[in-house]
Order: structure tokens, then C-alpha cells, then sequence
């Protein structure tokens, strides 16, 4: 099952979900390299200089799915950011809802203006992305081998990725945290079709076990990749499948039970908030 195959379906789902709740089809719609921009203000007695918080990644951060009210966590985030530095905050949110692959972001932040220019003058990045372009076309029957070349390609274009953010930021202090990902196949009714296997509970049970294996190491080599490049890196299993990473995440979890709710996002955010803001304060 290809990724086309599996975005597709999330994306029927999704789409037929909004029309039950007779919201418009195109909140849902993928917004390709959409760019959303919030501010959130503090309290403060000094002048105040807004923080500038971006958000780099893939349709996680990107919010694919999260009609209003519902706000994405890097959204969610610069609200928590302004509470606890005093400060105001302009969240400006560059994830992408296109199928976005870690190769394409580190493209996009060596060449193209409007990402260089807005992390250039940010105080703080957030970064998802790898998802894609690791699980990519792979299947039950390949997961192993397929997985593991993956997490490797990945692990090259998230240095690359970092290694920019660094150059732009020329040493000025930056909250940069990169996270990895939570597993939304635990109870996901589409996981059999979607990976290419018999829906009986031998074969879930098996898959299910295969694949919490690969994304551990997935997301510890994003954490490994994160800290040689001095960002902070947080873990969202806990956050969205509980202390153990083996509960269904729920209503964490829109319709295509794969991107956040609202609910997941600000979940996501306050995991995200929860490691400090170092070294701004």
C-alpha cells in the first residue's frame, strides 16, 4: 500500500466526517505549504519584543484535519511559549499538508526564501517531519527491511535540516524542538488495508508488535539526531498512547486516525512546553 493509497484514505474519511457535521468540505481539504500565523500576548511590565515561534514539518504540525476551533499545536504552542516567558508571540506555522518528506523540507530550508527568512528570525522551531518518506510504500510483508531504510534516509536529511537552522540562526539563542511521532496504528480500523494484511487478531497483534519495534527506533534516532545538533527532542508516544506507548489513542486522534484532534494537538503542545524553553528562559 502505497503512501498515496494511505493519504487518500485518511483523506475520504476526513472529508466524509466534516460533511456529517455540516462543515465546509474545504476546511479539510489538504492546504498545500499552507502558512497560519497567530499571536498570543503576556502580561509584562518591561518592553515587550515579540518571540517569533515557526513551525517546520509535515501534515502533523500542519494541522491537516483541524478545522475551527481547532488550532494547530504549533499554534497551541506559542500560546504556552507567552505564558511562560512573559512575552508576546507570533506563531507562524510553515508545516506543510502536502505529503511533505524530510528530503523536501531541507530543500525547501536551503533554498527557499520564505522558510530561510522566517527561521532565520526565529527564537524558537519546532520540527515533525520523516513520517512520509520512512513508512513510505512500505507494507506488513517488507516492514522490516523497508522500515530500516527509511530511518536511515531520514536520519541523513534531519541533520541536513538541523544543520540549516543552526547556519541561519548564526548563533543567536533558539528553542529548537523536533519530535517524533506517536503510533496511530494501535485500534486503527485501517491499519489491515492499509498495510496489506489479513485483518485477523494473529496479524494485528503481530503488526501492532513490528511496527511499536521500528518506531522506537525511528524516533530514537531522531532524538539521537536532534541532540548532536544541540536541539531538544520530545517524545509524543507518551503523550498520545500512554506511559507503556501501547493504548489506542482515541479521541486524540481525528476520523482518519491519524492526524491529531483538537484534543491531540494541545495534548502535543503542552508535551512540547513541558520540556522548557531553554535557552530563552
Amino acid at each position: 500500500m502505497t503512501v498515496v493509497s494511505r493519504c487518500a484514505a485518511a483523506m475520504i474519511v476526513a472529508v466524509v466526517a466534516t460533511l456529517l457535521t455540516g462543515c465546509a468540505v474545504d476546511e479539510l481539504a489538504p492546504r498545500s505549504d499552507p502558512t497560519r500565523t497567530s499571536s498570543s500576548s503576556a502580561r509584562t511590565s518591561a518592553p515587550d519584543t515579540a518571540l517569533s515561534v515557526v513551525g517546520l514539518g509535515d501534515s502533523i504540525p500542519g494541522g491537516l484535519g483541524c478545522a475551527a476551533p481547532c488550532r494547530p499545536y504549533v499554534e497551541v504552542y506559542g500560546d504556552l511559549a507567552a505564558a511562560a516567558l512573559g512575552r508576546s508571540v507570533v506563531a507562524t506555522n510553515l508545516a506543510s499538508n502536502s505529503g511533505l518528506e524530510s528530503g523536501q523540507l531541507l530543500k525547501r530550508v536551503k533554498s527557499e526564501p520564505a522558510y530561510r527568512d522566517a527561521v532565520a528570525k526565529a527564537d524558537v522551531v519546532t520540527l515533525t517531519v520523516g513520517f512520509n518518506d520512512w513508512q513510505g510504500r512500505c507494507t506488513s510483508a517488507t516492514a522490516k527491511k523497508c522500515l530500516k531504510r527509511g530511518r536511515e534516509k531520514v536520519r541523513q536529511n534531519l541533520d541536513g535540516i538541523l544543520q540549516q537552522i543552526a547556519s541561519l540562526r548564526a548563533g543567536r539563542p533558539t528553542a529548537v524542538r523536533v519530535t517524533g511521532y506517536y503510533n496511530m496504528n494501535i485500534g486503527n480500523p485501517n491499519t489491515p488495508e492499509e498495510w496489506d494484511f489479513a485483518d485477523t487478531p494473529a496479524k494485528r497483534a503481530a503488526f501492532e508488535k513490528t511496527f511499536a519495534a521500528a518506531l522506537a527506533e525511528f524516533n530514537t534516532m531522531t532524538c539521537e539526531v536532534a541532540q548532536a545538533n544541540g536541539a531538544v527532542c520530545v517524545d509524543l508516544v507518551p503523550a498520545i498512547n500512554g506511559s507503556r506507548g501501547d493504548q489506542d489513542a482515541g479521541d486524540l486522534l481525528g476520523p482518519d486516525h491519524l492526524h491529531p484532534s483538537e484534543a491531540g494537538h494541545a495534548r502535543i503542545a503542552n508535551a512540547i512546553g513541558a520540556v522548557g524553553y531553554a535557552p530563552l528562559g
